[in-house]
């Protein structure tokens, strides 16, 4: 997840810390709401409606991978081979 070596084989270092500060921004959200737990009431609409996206991202890209492995047949570095078409022995 935060390994800048292997990441230097594929994107420029501006990219790489891109990449890091985005990978870290989760945490950062968890401990402000850790801090701020007394309070959540008033950030209830920001987390319904982060959540209701967050669900429909999820529900999109599992759609978009089912399609890319029928597509593909299970055989391609997206899918992870997860196709049902894919014979195992």
């Amino acid at each position: 997840m935060f390994n800048v070596e292997a990441m230097r084989l594929f994107f420029s270092p501006q990219r790489i810390v891109g990449i890091l500060a985005s990978r870290i921004l989760p945490v950062f959200a968890a401990l402000g709401m850790i801090v701020l737990r007394h309070r959540w009431r008033e950030f209830l609409p920001l987390l319904l409606v982060s959540g209701y996206d967050s669900f429909a991202h999820l529900c999109r890209s599992s759609l978009e991978r089912a399609a890319a492995s029928d597509f593909c047949g299970g055989n391609c570095y997206g899918c992870g081979g997860t196709s049902a078409s894919v014979e195992v022995n």
